[in-house]
């Protein structure tokens, strides 16, 4: 925040601007400051019943096609707005008396 003091006629105004950034450390490391998300709620997801009336459960896989196994527990939200870091300028006129 920055002040700039502008006399006009007898008054002092005040001109005032402002930098924020949010996730610094985003801009400081592209890899810092990213959220994680889980992979899935539950270990084991319920099929339903076999004929013998067999609970049947599947295993959650990274790739179902070829059945890589699930490893990590969170994932990185690289797409979120809020794993990027942000600018904002801001500018106030204040009159003064």
């Amino acid at each position: 925040l920055q002040d700039f003091y502008i006399t006009v006629g007898s008054k002092r105004n005040t001109l005032q601007l402002s930098l924020d950034i949010f996730n610094l450390a985003n801009l400081i490391d592209s890899y810092a400051g990213v959220i994680k998300i889980p992979n899935l709620n539950n270990l084991l997801s319920f099929q339903g019943y076999d004929a013998n009336k067999v609970p049947q459960f599947t295993y959650p896989y990274l790739n179902p096609a070829t059945k890589d196994p699930l490893v990590k527990t969170y994932r990185d939200d690289v797409n979120s707005i809020a794993s990027r870091w942000q600018m904002q300028v801001g500018l106030r006129y204040i009159f003064g008396n």
